[in-house]
């Protein structure tokens, strides 16, 4: 009996051995399976270190379909109208009125000839709340009617000296001391904010602000009480506030006046300005608001018409320089970005090109937006001329385009 017992327990042993044996191929794909979401899960973390982060926040991934929506409207786009989108300029060079209230006919049919990209409103153009309100609509409407994109509708609304629609008497909105008595990141923002909030209800959409200069020269009565501070890196935690504050409102945001107008001598309204500085004293300096600027999500960068013959080895103003606008803002500081010319009717142009010439020039140095040249049929003739001789290339055309109508996809 005993013996028979011994063989039977050896039997259910050699039959649990077997069971085990037969089941052992089901954990094969379970140990994959495992190893397989390891991998998804870990490596990923590996590879994340701050060089990426950094990488993948400048230079964010356009939506495919958003790239497809762009590239498909450029296409079907005129020559003629791919031209004329690629100004901004003031209302009565675009209609002969400065007030565009009760205007809506001469506006229609002139945008129809020349749907720009956008107009700029100055004090002039700006009478009272609801005039302003009806005329910006009215903008709007023809533009989307005519075109089918948004209008960029401007305005140099810095806060405390430069306040086309603070320092009118007609309108009751958030006043600022000068920008050289702002020091706290609290305050910039709050301006950035309050202001951002009044252009959205008047019905704009991009601010010529802010202000990225770092001021050393006490003798510099262009930019003055207009920049913050002497020190950079509070200029740039400064623009940075800013920046954040308009983007709350929605409001595009414009980084001025690259490569840095803080130190310069002479007025370039007047004629030339003139800094003395080189590339590498302006990297330790000038430089560092502006990065700072492009990190935090700045829109655009207006370049100044100002010269800098120590980087660009002559007095060739700053917005018809490769170096300055490809080289250094492109390459070395990744601005992706819209790039915006100064207004183009400023003395420093005007004494050094035509008004035709000066267009077509900027354009070859990298710009993407032609801001107020001096005579726009005459800019508009001579760029549209330019393209189809071959001086100016079709796809750098269309490359501006691009950049310019993701702006304006944002805006929707």
């Amino acid at each position: 009996m005993r013996h028979k017992a011994s063989t039977k327990i050896k039997k259910r042993k050699q039959n649990k051995v077997q069971n085990k044996k037969q089941r052992r191929p089901w954990l094969i794909p379970l140990l994959i399976m495992a190893v397989l979401l390891t991998l998804v899960i870990i490596v990923p973390r590996i590879f994340k270190d701050d060089k990426y982060n950094e990488e993948t926040q400048q230079e964010p991934a356009i939506n495919q379909s958003t790239e497809d929506k762009i590239r498909a409207k450029i296409k079907e786009m005129t020559l003629e109208e791919k031209v004329a989108q690629l100004f901004i300029i003031t209302p009565e060079a675009l209609t002969g009125y400065q007030n565009l209230y009760g205007n809506e006919e001469a506006l229609k049919e002139s945008f129809n000839n020349y749907p720009v990209g956008g107009l700029i409103f100055f004090s002039k153009n700006i009478s009272t709340p609801q005039e302003i309100k009806e005329a910006t609509a009215i903008c709007q409407n023809a533009s989307l009617e005519r075109i089918g994109l948004p209008m960029l509708i401007s305005i140099d609304e810095e806060g405390g000296q430069v306040a086309r629609i603070a320092n009118n008497l007609n309108f009751n909105v958030g006043k600022f001391p000068t920008l050289n008595n702002i020091n706290t990141g609290t305050d910039v923002f709050r301006l950035g904010s309050t202001i951002g909030e009044y252009l959205q209800y008047f019905g704009f959409n991009l601010d010529f602000a802010p202000v990225a200069d770092v001021y050393t020269n006490k003798d510099n009565e262009v930019v003055d009480q207009r920049a913050f501070s002497s020190d950079a890196d509070l200029v740039g935690e400064l623009v940075t506030e800013e920046i954040k504050g308009f983007k709350t409102q929605g409001i595009l945001t414009t980084l001025k006046h690259f490569p840095g107008h803080g130190n310069t001598s002479g007025d370039t309204h007047l004629g030339l300005a003139y800094t003395e500085k080189n590339l590498e004293e302006m990297r330790s300096l000038e430089f560092i608001p502006f990065k700072k600027g492009i990190e935090a999500g700045a829109d655009l960068v207006m370049i100044a018409h100002i010269s800098v013959p120590k980087v660009v080895g002559d007095d060739t103003p700053c917005s018809f320089s490769q170096l300055i606008i490809k080289d250094v803002l492109r390459k070395e500081l990744e601005f992706k970005g819209v790039v915006i010319t100064d207004a183009l009717n400023m003395g420093a142009v005007t004494d050094w090109f035509g008004g035709d010439k000066a267009a077509v020039e900027a354009l070859k140095a990298g710009v993407d937006i032609l801001l107020m040249p001096d005579d726009f049929d005459l800019a508009y003739t001579a760029v549209l001329k330019a393209v189809k001789s071959g001086e100016l290339k079709k796809e750098d055309i269309d490359q501006s385009l691009f950049r310019i109508l993701l702006l304006k996809e944002s805006l929707k």
